[in-house]
């Protein structure tokens, strides 16, 4: 990242989504309304990295019926794995902006690793694409439904020329709604 001509170099940087607790190496965010934002993540190492992220859309609300323990190769806390964001996605705001990552260094690539879950049994809580935009795109899809292991990789992906990678949701194949829910993400 470059911030002041300066190249930072930093360990991954994580980002709960929901909880309210403090953990050393992990960033979190509270709020579900869009502008939240946070200016300088932390990485695992507790190091500043001017790394920032933002909700660009509202999500409807924070919830904490996520697993209180998973086995993922994100290392978290059950209130880590436990709350999360989430939003119906619809046809109208599939592929928006959701979440945007700045201040990364253009000229290097980043994997993502996102973990989505929900234990409870809902109506559209059923298969989703995460997409992440840069220069490049990359898409997974993740179904959410009792998810204790599984997780989204992202790989390689190229932030724009500003140094920007969005985060957007979109619909699977045949299907007209689906509930995301968004616990945790890492960037490397």
């Amino acid at each position: 990242q470059k911030q002041k001509n300066k190249l930072v170099n930093h360990s991954a940087v994580r980002v709960n989504f929901g909880s309210m607790m403090i953990i050393p190496g992990w960033n979190y965010l509270l709020h579900h309304q869009a502008g939240t934002a946070w200016k300088d993540l932390k990485d695992t190492d507790n190091a500043s990295t001017y790394i920032g992220i933002a909700l660009n859309q509202n999500f409807e609300g924070r919830l904490a019926d996520g697993p209180s323990r998973t086995a993922t190769a994100l290392p978290m806390f059950g209130e880590q794995s436990r709350t999360a964001l989430n939003v119906v996605l619809t046809a109208a705001n599939q592929r928006q902006p959701f979440v945007t990552f700045s201040g990364l260094d253009p000229q290097r690539s980043y994997d993502l690793r996102v973990f989505s879950s929900t234990m409870k049994a809902k109506e559209h809580a059923q298969a989703y694409l995460i997409v992440a935009h840069g220069k490049n795109n990359r898409t997974q899809q993740v179904n959410p439904t009792h998810n204790r292991s599984e997780i989204a990789l992202l790989s390689a992906v190229y932030p724009d020329k500003n140094g920007v990678i969005n985060i957007s949701f979109a619909l699977a194949a045949g299907t007209a709604s689906a509930d995301v829910y968004l616990n945790a993400i890492e960037i490397r």
